[in-house]
């Protein structure tokens, strides 16, 4: 089970990546706003790291690495055509990874208390 959900985080990210390095997204992605998939994305990224590595890092430090990831896209995204840097999806990304911060203190507390 452990790999299988080491494996699933990192095709997730890698996913999360390349989706976010393209020059032109696929369209299915305007169904909602980009805020919102940008939320959801960085959230369930956030719950993916959890399953894959329960112990290996505090919610702090998960918080402060794949934040800085989604700086590090958003600046490489400057340089892509069709793609810019945006204040606004990087806060939509934290909003998503607090969510997942959120999830997961639920959860241990809905398990201490179960």
């Amino acid at each position: 089970m452990k790999k299988i959900c080491v494996f699933q985080f990192w095709i997730l990210l890698l996913t999360c990546t390349g989706l976010s390095l393209m020059p032109q997204p696929p369209g299915v992605f305007s169904l909602a706003s980009d805020k919102v998939w940008h939320a959801l994305a960085y959230g369930v990224l956030y719950l993916s790291c959890q399953l894959a590595y329960p112990r290996q890092a505090r919610l702090s430090i998960r918080f402060v690495l794949l934040l800085g990831l989604s700086l590090l896209i958003e600046v490489l995204q400057y340089f892509i055509p069709n793609r810019e840097f945006s204040l606004l999806d990087l806060a939509s990304n934290a909003t998503g990874l607090l969510l997942g911060i959120l999830v997961v203190r639920l959860m241990a507390k809905i398990q201490v208390q179960g």
